[in-house]
């Protein structure tokens, strides 16, 4: 222990043992909404991210219409309810990949497209059974579209949340202003063409990577956090239970969206600003050089107080101390 304290402050002693392995992220809790209805609302917040326009969004989202949970999972769920899709949204559906060989259910539900999240190893996707979920007798007789994502781990699950996100959503929208489709076969014959497009996202268990790639999207669509999205989609489908890593991606996702909604936030004020201006007969303003004086000084200022702040913001309350004085604790026990 002594050999890690500089000869300086060689009285010095350390409060607690020394570890060697980087700290723990901080755990994310997501609580059971046991009988309590969860309302989330559609938001144009992430338009600019995900390349939406306000139209897009009405069309997807059927008009910006709520989307509720209002059921209790401890009630209603059984074990083999994990074997089965559950509806998370009016138009995106959540399973295993062995639904996908289910004709009736997507008979049933109208299921329009459906999105395999299957990991790849190397760039050669794994010889397993559930990767050819999209391409089944079912799917290929009802005419369902497919869509596959490979990911090598979770990390380049996260790099593709934005990309799957836009597959969904562009699958949708053209299903929409493609009114002159021909009726969907259907066995012993043809049927009318569903409403309105409606995916199934599956991976092999339907409690992994597809549960977060639709957290994800909730999270976009609606603007809600890491918490209440996991919450949103645990009470539709209550085997999805994400372990620590899903989670803390989901929470990098959220410091993404909101860094992207801020960004697009400012760019559209300074359009409206430059807008008026334009209006009135008046061009951009540009500084003087008199404005420029005193700048570094104002910045330096204004660094230390942002600096206190992030400071207080990460070491406020704690009452932990790494070491203590040796002759300190010497004098306290005397006393």
């Amino acid at each position: 222990m002594q050999q890690l304290i500089s000869p300086g402050i060689s009285s010095a002693t350390a409060t607690a043992p020394y570890t060697q392995r980087p700290p723990s992220p901080p755990h994310i809790h997501i609580p059971l909404y046991s009988h309590r209805l969860m309302r989330i609302q559609p938001s144009n917040a992430s338009l600019a991210a995900l390349g939406l326009t306000q139209d897009d969004m009405s069309i997807i989202t059927d008009g910006h219409t709520p989307q509720t949970a209002d059921n209790d999972p401890t009630d209603a769920w059984s074990y083999e309810s994990r074997r089965n899709a559950q509806r998370i949204l009016d138009w995106l559906y959540l399973g295993p990949s062995s639904v996908a060989r289910d004709r009736n259910f997507l008979q049933k539900e109208e299921i329009t497209m459906v999105l395999a999240v299957r990991h790849a190893a190397d760039g050669c996707v794994r010889s397993m059974p559930f990767l050819n979920v999209g391409f089944t007798p079912a799917t290929r007789d009802l005419g369902i579209s497919i869509e596959c994502v490979e990911v090598k781990n979770a990390h380049n699950l996260a790099a593709a949340f934005l990309n799957t996100i836009r597959k969904i959503n562009d699958h949708i929208l053209a299903f929409h202003r493609q009114p002159d489709m021909p009726p969907v076969a259907r066995q012993g014959g043809f049927s009318a063409r569903p409403t309105r497009g409606r995916v199934l996202v599956v991976c092999e268990t339907g409690n992994d990577c597809s549960a977060v790639v639709v957290a994800a999207y909730i999270m976009a669509m609606f603007n809600v956090g890491v918490v209440e999205a996991i919450c949103f989609l645990n009470i539709h489908r209550l085997s999805a239970s994400l372990s620590a890593e899903p989670k803390h991606l989901l929470a990098a996702w959220e410091d993404i969206l909101k860094a992207n909604n801020a960004v697009s936030t400012s760019q559209q004020e300074a359009r409206q600003v430059d807008s008026t201006r334009f209006a009135f007969g008046a061009g951009p303003r540009k500084r003087g050089i008199e404005a420029t004086f005193g700048d570094d000084e104002d910045a330096a200022m204004e660094g230390g107080k942002r600096s206190t702040q992030d400071d207080f913001l990460r070491f406020g309350g704690r009452s932990f101390t790494p070491f203590t004085d040796a002759a300190d604790d010497h004098q306290m026990a005397m006393l």
